[in-house]
């Protein structure tokens, strides 16, 4: 069973902050597959990233119980981004899912590390 993670942020397109900010939980990932992108117009991509360690995000909390988030070495985390148009700004949805836990968290994101720039596709490996 996984657990999935939904968050929407929405900024202008040309605010790369906004993006840092909507990937910046990614510190201290190893991408090993970096970024899988689809043609034109469709403005989704998907990258794959692995720990290094075993890892605890203070900012994620389990829904059911509120405890911080631990996940093993080697946890797989699928992350799926997907943009979408809207008027004026650029809405960027991002779906995680932990393929070593079957419970949901609570997503505030502060920055931290430029890993991933959302705008212009391309990515930042660490």
């Amino acid at each position: 069973m996984n657990h999935r993670l939904d968050y929407t942020v929405t900024g202008r397109p040309a605010a790369s902050e906004t993006f840092r900010q909507a990937t910046a939980f990614l510190s201290g990932v190893d991408i090993r597959y970096a970024l899988r992108v689809m043609p034109y117009p469709r403005t989704s991509f998907a990258l794959i990233a692995r720990f290094q360690s075993e890892t605890t995000w203070s900012q994620f909390r389990e829904a059911e119980t509120g405890e911080p988030v631990r996940l093993p070495a080697q946890a797989l985390i699928d992350a799926t981004f997907s943009k979408q148009l809207a008027g004026p700004l650029l809405r960027v949805h991002l779906t995680v899912r932990n393929l070593t836990r079957g419970t949901t968290v609570d997503h505030p994101i502060a920055p931290q590390r430029d890993m991933v720039f959302i705008a212009g596709i391309r990515a930042t490996l660490p």
